[in-house]
């Protein structure tokens, strides 16, 4: 039975989700959901929604899984039409208690759909997310695929976006990108390596950082030093602020390369060029501390005003 509508404008938006018509049949309690629903947590209960073998029915989560990332992106980028375009589950373990669902809308990912949008006014980008039991063990990955098109796109329109004609090449590869990027947010670091590692040999500065994040640290990959030195001062040097601020970083602290504080300060002065507020304060920090540069008190004062603390 619908919600009333002066009944639904009193709710909050965790107890409208849960009295969606689908969810409430279902059960489905809201443990968390963060503003315009960047972070969502849902508790799926086990005894309503058990499958003859006494596990969780595998359509009760594909239903809930269902809306999350679309209803987030719709909150995220509002003006825009946004609808589920591929669904997946991947069943790793047979669920046998509640299961709660994860789902985070990661501020880079978030930045590189504005960027797709606003090159090419929109954007498919994969989200993957996941259920995890009373173990908390990730028991179902979902991958989910949301379209987010123009205010006044219609169905009419598929055509001209080029349905039935092969996709350009360069739409495969900002695809790649994007999901590369959306998976590296979700910590899922084999599906990331894999779709990142063409690009970042191609000389793509967004994969090569996050690879060198990877290689660095041993995620989804073996540890790989030297590969995640070369990485990240590509993409340093093709003038990536974040890249340019990790590059320091390891000059600073002797990772992956001899420690040298005076590149490390030419690098983070080169990200705080580029208005990269943690490399200023880093700046200011070693100005004040005296690490790797005379001490100078005036020059971390004016570091940290330019990072926009003037407290410090």
């Amino acid at each position: 039975m619908p919600i009333p509508e002066m009944l639904r404008r009193r709710l909050s938006p965790a107890l409208r989700l849960e009295w969606y018509p689908p969810f409430r049949a279902m059960r489905v309690r809201v443990i968390e959901l963060g503003e315009d629903w960047r972070e969502v947590r849902l508790l799926l209960p086990l005894r309503p929604n058990r499958n003859p073998g006494g596990g969780m029915f595998g359509g009760a989560m594909a239903c809930l899984a269902d809306p999350i990332a679309a209803l987030a992106c719709s909150r995220a980028f509002p003006g825009y039409r946004v609808w589920t375009r591929e669904l997946r589950l991947d069943f790793r373990h047979e669920g046998r208690s509640d299961l709660e669902l994860r789902f985070a809308l990661g501020v880079e990912q978030e930045l590189a759909i504005r960027e797709q949008l606003r090159v090419r006014g929109r954007a498919t980008p994969l989200f993957e997310y996941a259920f995890f039991d009373s173990e908390d063990r990730s028991c179902v990955a979902v991958h989910c695929r949301v379209a987010i098109r123009p205010g006044d796109y219609r169905p009419s329109a598929v055509q001209q976006e080029g349905a039935g004609k092969p996709m350009n090449q360069d739409d495969g590869l900002d695809m790649d990108l994007s999901s590369g990027i959306a998976a590296f947010e979700s910590k899922h670091f084999s599906t990331a390596t894999r779709l990142l590692a063409p690009r970042a040999e191609q000389g793509d500065p967004e994969a090569q950082y996050r690879m060198a994040i990877m290689a660095q640290n041993g995620l989804g990959m073996v540890e790989n030093q030297p590969l995640a030195l070369r990485y990240m001062t590509a993409a340093a040097e093709a003038g990536m602020g974040l890249a340019q601020h990790g590059l320091g970083f390891m000059y600073m602290q002797g990772e992956c390369v001899e420690q040298d504080s005076e590149k490390a300060l030419q690098w983070f002065a080169k990200a705080a060029e580029q208005g990269l507020q943690g490399a200023m304060t880093t700046i200011g920090m070693m100005y004040r501390e005296g690490n790797g540069v005379e001490r100078n008190e005036n020059k971390a004062r004016e570091w940290f005003r330019k990072a926009g603390f003037d407290d410090f």
